[in-house]
């Protein structure tokens, strides 16, 4: 599965930086706020002129977007709508959606840190041209390869398994530490229990040599991540000119990884303003307004907003339709929603059975072979291993385990944990094995994972988001503002442990935390959710954890032999590649 609906046969390449209209890219469905795109046969599907938005003059909107992608990338021509996207630019995906927002990003950065120094050199923009037919040519092998991960398996089981790790690992060395003699820093017992080569030595404010000596190993890694990257996904030429490559490496190592992933992303009171806003919407989602008195309260606000009808007075402000009715009348009605919402959900799961029994069984996923049409002839002809990924059944996903782990259900509730473990073993091993891998259930669950939670329309949608957040304005802007103050994080973390304790009914949380004292159960849900998310070098493991899981899942190469050999199999000298002295063998070993 992935996020690109639109699936190419796999074993026909795209040439380098094909122009758009020698490629047959279908139209997928476009967002909410956004009119609905029609495919023209032979041609990426067309999107229509921008309608007009009602926050069309926001950065983030798409006018504003297209405007600044002509600006950076084609400044030569003078297209005003989406054309510029079609027509002049290759292809990042098969999505117009996620191009968009792609090309975005890349204009901000181009405009941000290259524009600034190399106008000065020459007026030729051949050289952004040639990095964008880089980029274009990189993503459009990612999305190939991406299509043969399961996504669903690899956001909701393996990279849970790392967050709930990293949890594991910070309480140890936080109760460690507490409890040592010795004054040991969480640090350090953290780096030992999850060591990782690009962040050792753990950095000390009273010894400024580990400082220098950290940053030095995470700028190599970087750069080994990057480059052992280039040397898969690059044509052999472009791998071979040495500036171009380097400064695409640089981009990405420095700015993407480096300040985004590695800078911003990581700090503490930036993940729990992420998850103030997830919840915030989460929580409009699942908690609509449904019952009778709030849409009457709802609709009379806002006649009396615009004047049509007049404050109620004080005698009036108590009253509810739901008085006037009988206990028999109030209960009938009860009794007939519930009913109707049994029927939904009966209706609702016949038809997703109705609906999976048609899909094709999960396989096994074979490795991603080593050969493509960029690689030279010799790295074709190098046998790559019979190894497989085997599917997994989604009872055994390890987001049960990570939200467990959180809660730490174990030791608040261990009847419950003990309960849930059995039902878990009943539906893969008891009788007729009904959550095993490929049973109804099993694709049931597999199927709403796919449409409910990962459907097409996401990943626009967060590279929005994710480019509001690093670049407001659509710019890096003036020099980025002093982190909040201790008291500011406090207050930020404060209001993230609201918003997680709202999604939660009052009844359960009162229950499971054995308390009546909502002030007490925002204290808990800070000790056991936000706490494991404050340290910014703490965070670096778990990032770059993820990242190494992502890289490994769609470039299998990286984890079968060193950077310097796959970038001697393109005929490119190490040495020349311009990377810091590393420990080759550590940093290998991290990769």
């Amino acid at each position: 599965m992935s996020f690109a609906v639109p699936a190419q046969p796999p074993g026909q390449p795209l040439s380098k930086a094909a122009p758009i209209a020698q490629l047959t890219i279908p139209a997928v469905a476009q967002s909410d706020d956004e009119a609905p795109a029609k495919p023209v046969d032979g041609l990426r599907g067309k999107r229509p002129k921008p309608v007009k938005e009602k926050n069309h003059l926001w950065p983030s909107s798409l006018q504003p977007t297209l405007v600044l992608i002509q600006r950076i990338l084609t400044p030569d021509r003078n297209a005003t709508d989406s054309t510029v996207i079609e027509d002049i630019l290759p292809p990042l995906t098969s999505s117009n959606d996620v191009d968009i927002e792609l090309y975005a990003i890349l204009a901000i950065i181009i405009k941000d840190f290259v524009n600034t120094w190399y106008p000065r050199i020459t007026t030729d923009h051949g050289f952004v041209e040639e990095i964008t037919q880089i980029i274009a040519h990189c993503s459009r092998a990612l999305e190939q390869r991406l299509r043969r991960v399961d996504t669903a398996a690899l956001l909701l089981d393996e990279v849970p398994s790392l967050v709930q790790a990293h949890v594991d690992a910070y309480r140890t060395s936080k109760s460690a530490s507490v409890n040592s003699p010795y004054n040991l820093a969480i640090r350090h017992l953290y780096h030992e229990l999850n060591p990782h080569p690009a962040l050792s030595p753990p950095p000390s404010h009273q010894d400024l040599s580990t400082l220098l000596h950290q940053e030095q190993n995470e700028r190599a890694y970087r750069q080994l991540l990057v480059q052992g990257s280039l040397a898969i996904l690059l044509p052999t030429e472009d791998l071979q000119n040495g500036p171009l490559r380097t400064l695409v490496g640089d981009i990405i190592a420095d700015l993407v990884v480096g300040q985004a992933l590695a800078g911003k992303i990581c700090e503490g009171w930036f993940l729990h303003d992420t998850i103030t806003k997830l919840s915030a919407i989460v929580s409009e989602k699942v908690q609509p307004k449904t019952s009778t008195d709030e849409l009457h309260d709802d609709a009379k606000n806002r006649l009396e907003k615009f004047g049509l009808l007049a404050s109620q007075s004080k005698s009036q402000q108590h009253y509810s339709p739901s008085n006037d009715q009988s206990k028999f009348s109030a209960w009938s009605w009860r009794i007939m929603q519930y009913g109707y919402l049994m029927y939904l959900f009966l209706r609702y799961v016949l038809r997703e059975l109705q609906l999976v029994h048609h899909k094709p069984k999960r396989q096994q996923i074979a490795r991603i072979s080593t050969s493509s049409p960029t690689m030279s002839v010799n790295v074709e002809s190098r046998t790559p291993s019979a190894d497989h990924q085997q599917p997994r059944p989604v009872l055994t996903y390890g987001v049960y385990a990570m939200i467990s782990t959180l809660l730490k259900l174990a030791d608040r509730m261990p009847w419950l944990a003990s309960m849930l473990v059995f039902l878990q073993h009943v539906l893969l091993a008891g009788v007729g094995q009904v959550g095993q891998l490929n049973s109804i259930l099993d694709r049931l669950l597999y199927n709403a994972i796919e449409t409910h939670f990962l459907p097409p329309s996401l990943l626009p949608k967060l590279l929005r988001t994710l480019r509001v957040a690093l670049f407001p304005n659509n710019s890096m802007g003036p020099p980025a503002p002093p982190p909040p103050s201790i008291e500011e994080r406090l207050a930020i973390k404060h209001r993230a442990a609201r918003s997680v304790r709202a999604l939660i009914p009052t009844y359960i949380a009162r229950k499971y935390y054995a308390t009546n004292d909502d002030d007490a159960i925002v204290e808990e849900i800070t000790d056991d959710i936000l706490d494991p998310l404050d340290d910014v070098y703490l965070n670096k493991h778990l990032v770059y954890d993820v990242l190494e899981l992502i890289l490994i899942r769609l470039i299998p190469e990286l984890a079968e032999q060193p950077v310097s050999d796959l970038l001697a199999e393109r005929g490119v000298d190490w040495q020349e590649v311009g990377a810091l002295e590393i420990h080759n063998n550590d940093m290998n070993g991290a990769v």
